[in-house]
C-alpha cells in the first residue's frame, strides 16, 4: 500500500541495511519507488523532510545497488503503463544517467540485447545515456575513425535531434570517417554546412 511505501522510504533514511532489505522483495523495492519518485521535489527547490527521504532512497538505489541493466527492470516491475508510471519511469532515468556516481557499466550494457525495450518507455530519457556513450566513444578513438553505427545504435527510437547532436559533435572534433561525414552532411546538410564553414576558418 501507498502508506507501507512511505513508511519503507521514510525509515530507510540513512539506513542502508534496511534499504537493502527492501531491495530484495520486488513488489517492495518498486512500490517505494514509485513513492519516492512521487515525492522527492523533483520540480521543487524547497526541501522538506519527505524530499531528503525520497531523493536519499532514489539515490541509494542508483549507486549501491544497480549493478546492471536487468536490476531497472526489477525496480520497475510494479510500474504499469498509465501516464503517471511513465512519468516517474522517465524522472528515475534522468536522475540516475545525471548522478555522477553511477556505474558507467550499466551506462554502456544499456545498448545490449533488449535491455531498453524490457525497461521500455524509453524515448523521453534515452538521450541523456546516448550522449554519454558518445562522449566516451569520441574521446578515446582516433581521427577519421568513426562511422554512424559506430556513434549511434541501431533499432533505438530517437529524435533526429539526437542523432545530428552526436554527429556533429564527432564532426567538430574531427572523428568522424568519410563514411560518417558523408552521411551526416547528407542527412543533416544544413548542420553540416554551419560547421564546415566554422571550421575552415
Amino acid at each position: 500500500s501507498a502508506k507501507t511505501s512511505e513508511i519503507d522510504v521514510m525509515n530507510s533514511y540513512r539506513n542502508p541495511k534496511l534499504t537493502q532489505s527492501i531491495w530484495r522483495s520486488k513488489e517492495r523495492i518498486s512500490s517505494a519507488l514509485f513513492y519516492a519518485l512521487d515525492n522527492c521535489g523533483f520540480e521543487d527547490s524547497a526541501k522538506t523532510s519527505k524530499s531528503d527521504a525520497c531523493n536519499y532512497f532514489i539515490d541509494y538505489i542508483s549507486v549501491f545497488l544497480i549493478k546492471k541493466p536487468i536490476d531497472l527492470i526489477y525496480i520497475f516491475s510494479g510500474f504499469g503503463c498509465g501516464k503517471k508510471d511513465k512519468l516517474l519511469k522517465s524522472r528515475f532515468m534522468k536522475m540516475y544517467f545525471s548522478n555522477y556516481l553511477v556505474d558507467n557499466y550499466v551506462i554502456s550494457a544499456i545498448f545490449e540485447e533488449d535491455a531498453l525495450e524490457n525497461i521500455g518507455d524509453y524515448e523521453e530519457w534515452v538521450d541523456i545515456p546516448l550522449r554519454m556513450r558518445a562522449k566516451e566513444i569520441i574521446e578515446r578513438s582516433k581521427d577519421g575513425s568513426l562511422s554512424c553505427d559506430d556513434l549511434i545504435p541501431k533499432n533505438i527510437r530517437m529524435e533526429d535531434y539526437i542523432q545530428e547532436y552526436i554527429l556533429a559533435w564527432a564532426f567538430e572534433e574531427n572523428k568522424l570517417s568519410a563514411e560518417g561525414i558523408a552521411y551526416f552532411s547528407e542527412k543533416f546538410n544544413k548542420k553540416f554546412l554551419m560547421l564546415s564553414r566554422i571550421k575552415s576558418r
